[in-house]
């Protein structure tokens, strides 16, 4: 590195100032002749020294802030790497979690489509049941309320000549019409209506009502 260079320049100095001075081996010139004196002059020296010193704490500065970055990152990494470890053990759990719930679903589509089918099938044959129960019994509220005889009442007779008489009349006409069951007709002349064996003809269905009521005009 860097620093090792000059730590390896200031020991070369050192050691080279340390070696006794020799003449040439070929031509026998002392060193020191052979020298710019510039070179050799203490101030130039330790400037040198100097200028190394101060590049060496420089790279040992620079090396201190990359161990503090260094001491940073790694506690970054040590971070990371325990969310990293949470997420497994979630995604682990929730892996569980999923195949567990598969399992409940494929038990729970495991039955016979075929009964599932005449299951279905009778069901929605009951529900029809009970859905036509409720109407039948709501038909039967709204006849119920359309009769007005009461139970146990005196039977009231006509005594009205010319009602009594279109009664017969129309009577005689549904009898010729095939309504031979008919027993007994009586006109109300308040409502100027007609009631069938009792019966108003409001509450019946809606042909037999204007056969009736054809033969009320008739009469």
């Amino acid at each position: 590195s860097d620093l090792d260079r000059l730590r390896a320049v200031v020991d070369g100095i050192a050691v080279f100032d340390a070696l006794p001075s020799q003449p040439c081996l070929l031509c026998g010139t002392p060193i020191d002749s052979q020298l710019d004196s510039n070179e050799v002059l203490t101030e130039t020296v330790l400037k040198q020294q100097l200028a190394m010193e101060a590049e060496a704490k420089k790279i040992e500065a620079l090396r201190g802030g990359l161990k503090d970055a260094l001491e940073r990152e790694n506690i970054i990494i040590s971070e990371l790497t325990s969310h990293v470890e949470i997420l497994k053990e979630q995604f682990t759990r929730i892996s569980h979690q999923e195949k567990t719930a598969l399992q409940n679903s494929v038990s729970e589509f495991s039955a016979d489509p075929k009964q599932l089918a005449e299951a279905k099938t009778e069901y929605s044959a009951q529900l029809q049941i009970f859905e036509e129960m409720d109407r039948l019994v709501a038909e039967q509220e709204i006849i119920s309320k359309l009769i007005s005889t009461k139970k146990g009442a005196a039977i009231k007779r006509q005594t009205d000549v010319d009602a009594v008489k279109v009664g017969e009349i129309v009577k005689t006409l549904l009898y010729s019409w095939g309504f031979k069951e008919i027993n007994t007709v009586d006109l109300e002349a308040v409502d100027c209506d007609i009631k069938i064996d009792g019966r108003q003809r409001l509450s019946y269905g809606a042909g037999k009502r204007a056969i009736f009521l054809s033969a009320l005009i008739v009469a």
